[in-house]
This record gives structure tokens, C-alpha cells and sequence, in this order.
């Protein structure tokens, strides 16, 4: 009987932590006792199994990649046991992996400052860690979003100036995306649109240009194409008649002299 009650104590061990909800959070793993032998098979009843299973498979929906990867090796095994040692212990092993990688990547691509709250944060416990990771570390990771989204904006086209403005509008989660995919998705709207104005920049030239050679190939200068009509033709008659009565005197001057 005392080996079942140290099963069940253990089982008990885990519910308490599951109901309490110390899983997934900040709290340190629960301390098992190490004189407690393992518990028999026989030591709960399926129905306490089966809601056991339920449990690890919830972290593990919920967890990061070494969670995942954990828990679906407890369930691999299929059993109590294994079951409670990992909500119990190996749970809070593998978060403390996921959240270790989550805070060097932080470090390696954030500002000064988030490199620096990453550095101390990294040398706490698994509990500092953990609480750094969901309260902390989400804030500087979002003002070094922003940054970026600002910086970017202000050497982009006007496509990638509104995509940004309208992100840093929004919550981190715009922003976010905005990074991601929306950044380039703007920026390739700005390239067509600078595409599109020179190519009908060049298209005018080309027909201005080409304007210009027909008209140098098949006209002729202004002054002698243009038909004389109106108040030219006025100026043109009475310039001609000038010319001729000029002639005439000249003329009547020359037989003057020679009768002379």
C-alpha cells in the first residue's frame, strides 16, 4: 500500500500544480521526493490518466520547439509515470531550453538595451528567466520593432512610408508584420511605380524626338510654307508696289541722263 500511496502522492503532486496553474508560468519546478519509488502502473485509474495525457499534450500545443519535443516523447512512452516527471520536472527543463534560446536570440539581434536586459536575464534561474521572458523581454523586443519600422520609413518610397506609418499605428503585431512582408510588398509597389514614370518619361522623349525629325525631314522653314493671307498680305502688296515704283524712277532717271 505504501508503494500506491507514493504514486498517487506524486499524481496528487501534479494535479495540485496543473490547478494551481503553476505549469507554463514563471514558478519553479515542484520538488519531488527522491526517496519515492516510481509509480506502479496500477497506481492511478485510467480516467487519471487519461487526464494526465490531456495535460502534456496541452504544453505541448502551447510550448516551444524543446517542449514539443519533449512531450511528445512522454507520450511516446504512454504512461503515468512518465506522465507526472514530466509535468512535475521535465516540463520546466525543456521551457527553461526554449526560453534560454528565445533570450540569445534577443541579445544577438536587439538594441544596446536588449542586450544588456538579455545578459543579466541569462544568468538568473530558470524562474528569472522565465519571468524575464514574458514580461520584459516582450517590451524591448517591441520598442526595437518600432525602431526599425521608423528607420525604414524614413529612407522609403511613399508606398513604404504609408505600409509604415500604418503598422506604427497599430500594435506590435502590425509592426511585426509589417517587418516581415509588408515592408516588401511596399517597396516593390515604390519600384513599379518608378518603373512606370520613366518608362513614360522615355516614351515622350522618343515621340517628341521623333516629331522632330519628320518635321526637319519633310517641311520647310516657317516663312516659306506659311500661305500669306490677311494683314501679311497688306504689308507684302504694298511692300512689292514700293519696289516697283522705285524701279520705274530709277528707270525714268536713267534715260534722263542719257538724253543729256
Amino acid at each position: 500500500m505504501t508503494h500506491r500511496r507514493s504514486g498517487r502522492a506524486r499524481l496528487a503532486l501534479a494535479t495540485v500544480a496543473l490547478a494551481a496553474g503553476l505549469v507554463g508560468t514563471a514558478a519553479a519546478p515542484a520538488a519531488a521526493d527522491p526517496a519515492a519509488p516510481p509509480a506502479a502502473a496500477g497506481s492511478v485509474t485510467p480516467q487519471e490518466e487519461t487526464q494526465l495525457r490531456i495535460k502534456v499534450n496541452q504544453l505541448l500545443a502551447a510550448g516551444g520547439p524543446n517542449v514539443r519535443a519533449s512531450a511528445q516523447k512522454v507520450l511516446d512512452a504512454d504512461n503515468a509515470e512518465a506522465y507526472v516527471e514530466f509535468i512535475e520536472h521535465g516540463f520546466f527543463v525543456a521551457q527553461g531550453a526554449d526560453d534560454r534560446e528565445l533570450v540569445l536570440a534577443a541579445q544577438a539581434n536587439g538594441s544596446a538595451d536588449t542586450r544588456a536586459a538579455c545578459d543579466r536575464a541569462l544568468k538568473g534561474s530558470l524562474a528569472e528567466l522565465h519571468a524575464f521572458v514574458t514580461t520584459e523581454l516582450p517590451r524591448l523586443l517591441e520598442t526595437d520593432d518600432r525602431v526599425r519600422a521608423t528607420q525604414i520609413a524614413s529612407v522609403g518610397g511613399p508606398e513604404v512610408k504609408a505600409a509604415a506609418g500604418r503598422a506604427l499605428r497599430g500594435d506590435h503585431a502590425a509592426v511585426k508584420e509589417f517587418l516581415a512582408t509588408g515592408q516588401y510588398v511596399a517597396r516593390a509597389k515604390d519600384e513599379a511605380a518608378a518603373k512606370s514614370a520613366k518608362e513614360a518619361e522615355e516614351a515622350s522623349r522618343k515621340e517628341a524626338e521623333r516629331k522632330a525629325a519628320e518635321a526637319a525631314k519633310d517641311g520647310q522653314p516657317a516663312t516659306a510654307t506659311l500661305p500669306v493671307t490677311g494683314a501679311d498680305a497688306v504689308t507684302f502688296g504694298g511692300a512689292g508696289l514700293a519696289a516697283v515704283a522705285l524701279g520705274a524712277g530709277l528707270l525714268v532717271a536713267a534715260r534722263r541722263r542719257r538724253s543729256a
